[in-house]
C-alpha cells in the first residue's frame, strides 16, 4: 500500500485509499465507537463517501506532515483506525496554533495496545519530522479511557477547556519535545489493563473539526 506517513512496530500509518470505505463505515456505524464523537456517526456507505475526500484531502489543508491518517496492521493491511497530528480547530473553527494529536479506533481492535502505539507514532513523527515544540490532546471529560492513554503516552493534564472545536467541553492533555525525549515518555506497553479495555480511546478530536 502506498502513501505511507509512518510506521511503529505493529502499524502503517497512510494516506487514506478507495478500498478503506467499508472499514470506515464499519468503525463510524457503530454506536460504540462514537459515543463520544456523536457528530462523526454514519448510518450508510454514502456518507462514508462523502466525508471520504475530506480525509484524503487532510495534508493539503494542514501543510506537509500533517493529517488524518488510517493505521492499518502490517501482518494483514487491516485497519485499526484513525490517527491525526494536527492544529486544533479554535472557537471560530479555525486552524489554532496548537497541535494535537488523537485516535479513533475500531471496536475490533481495542485491548491490544493500538491506541497507544498509534498515538506514541504521531508523536514521534511530531517531534522528530515535524520538529513541534509541544503536542495537546482533547477528550471528552468523561473519556476516561482516552485519558488513561494520554497518561500512557507521558502527557500531563492541563485542565478543562473550551477554547477548541467551536467552544466544545473537553480535557486537554500536553506533553513538550523535552519531556517526551525522556525514556519514561516513550514507554509503550504492549496491552491495556482489562479496566481500561471498558470503553473505547478515542480522543476527542476527529479529523478535522466536529463535522469531520
Amino acid at each position: 500500500m502506498t502513501g505511507e506517513i509512518i510506521r511503529s512496530e505493529r502499524l502503517q500509518i497512510r494516506r487514506w485509499c478507495e478500498a478503506d470505505i467499508p472499514r470506515l463505515f464499519t468503525m463510524y456505524a457503530d454506536a460504540e465507537v462514537t459515543r463520544f464523537l456523536p457528530e462523526l456517526a454514519v448510518s450508510s456507505l454514502d456518507e462514508i463517501r462523502a466525508r471520504h475526500p475530506h480525509l484524503m484531502a487532510t495534508s493539503t489543508r494542514y501543510g506537509q506532515g500533517y493529517g488524518a491518517w488510517a493505521a492499518a496492521r502490517l501482518d494483514s493491511g487491516l485497519v485499526v483506525g484513525l490517527v491525526l497530528l494536527k492544529p486544533l480547530p479554535d472557537l471560530s473553527g479555525q486552524p489554532s496554533q496548537d497541535i494535537e494529536v488523537g485516535w479513533h479506533l475500531a471496536r475490533d481492535s481495542w485491548g491490544k495496545g493500538y491506541a497507544t502505539e498509534m498515538g506514541a507514532a504521531a508523536l514521534r513523527h511530531g517531534f522528530q519530522r515535524q520538529g513541534l515544540e509541544h503536542i495537546s490532546a482533547i477528550a471528552h471529560p468523561e473519556n476516561t479511557a482516552s485519558f488513561a492513554v494520554m497518561q500512557r503516552l507521558g502527557m500531563t493534564e492541563v485542565g478543562p477547556n473550551t477554547a477548541y472545536y467551536e467552544g466544545a467541553p473537553g480535557s486537554v492533555y500536553r506533553i513538550t519535545a523535552r519531556q517526551w525525549r525522556t525514556p519514561s515518555a516513550q514507554h509503550m506497553p504492549a496491552e491495556r489493563s482489562g479496566a481500561q479495555r471498558a470503553a473505547a480511546p478515542q480522543s476527542r478530536s476527529p479529523a478535522d473539526s466536529a463535522g469531520t
